[in-house]
């Protein structure tokens, strides 16, 4: 692939992110190191999202990937996780796609580590293993649950264990399709606590004392609106991304 001036080597393509995000975004102060950007891309053909084509087996980046990548920037500003980001630039952007034969060497970890076992025909193998770990968990569990809990833990958990021995092409269909789902479910669910951490945030303003509420002008007593609302305002920066893995963690443990 021949290289001109409207694609770049990591270490240029980062400083041009930051360059078009300043321009774009010149309020934000959007900033992100190279190995930060580079790690994103990295996820994304990972999870089959989007390729970064390769020059001599350098990686370089051309102008889609730098809308991409200030795409990314922007709403990692406003405290997104990258699964959320990843499905709108599937909706949002025409993404490259993999060339034959290039998307498996790019596997996440996990699934490579399947494709291994298959590969090297060690099934049989992993049995006395899985019953061994499945054991020790299922000891592990019943100190903290009850028999009837136990009893749905332990069928779901051979379930599972079982879908990603013996069927893991299944299993792993399932498990992209899961994080689909929650990622979708997140995009909807951010609104709704930004707006529950906004009327608890109003309620401790409220709680405050008048003298830091009210002021005096030309002899009315009237609220601080423009500090209320840099109250509120940073109150819902400061618990919006806990709040947010606290509802990831209650609905995975549902799905």
């Amino acid at each position: 692939m021949e290289i001109n001036e409207r694609s770049w080597k990591i270490s240029v393509f980062a400083e041009k992110v930051l360059e078009k995000g300043e321009e774009r975004y010149p309020d934000l102060g959007l900033r992100a190191h190279f190995n930060t950007i580079d790690g994103w891309f990295k996820d994304m053909e990972k999870n089959g999202i989007h390729y970064v084509q390769r020059s001599s087996g350098e990686k370089v980046y051309f102008d889609l990937d730098l809308d991409i990548a200030v795409f990314i920037m922007y709403y990692r500003s406003k405290n997104y996780t990258l699964s959320m980001i990843f499905e709108m630039i599937k909706d949002k952007f025409d993404t490259r796609p993999f060339p034959p034969g290039d998307r498996i060497d790019e596997l996440p970890r996990y699934q490579q580590e399947i494709a291994n076992h298959i590969k090297n025909e060690v099934i049989s193998g992993m049995r006395d293993q899985l019953a061994g770990e499945v054991k020790d968990l299922v000891e592990e569990e019943l100190e903290k649950r009850d028999f009837d809990d136990m009893k749905n833990y332990y069928k779901q958990l051979l379930i599972e264990e079982k879908k990603k021995t013996f069927d893991p092409e299944s299993y792993l269909k399932e498990q992209e399709e899961k994080e689909e789902r929650l990622a979708k479910e997140m995009l909807l669910i951010q609104p709704k606590i930004e707006s529950e951490l906004k009327e608890e945030a109003l309620k401790e303003w409220n709680k405050k004392p008048d003298s830091e509420r009210l002021e005096k002008k030309w002899f009315k007593v009237k609220e601080k609106t423009e500090e209320r609302s840099k109250y509120i305002s940073a109150y819902i920066e400061k618990y919006r991304e806990s709040r947010i893995n606290t509802w990831l963690k209650d609905r995975k443990s549902d799905m």
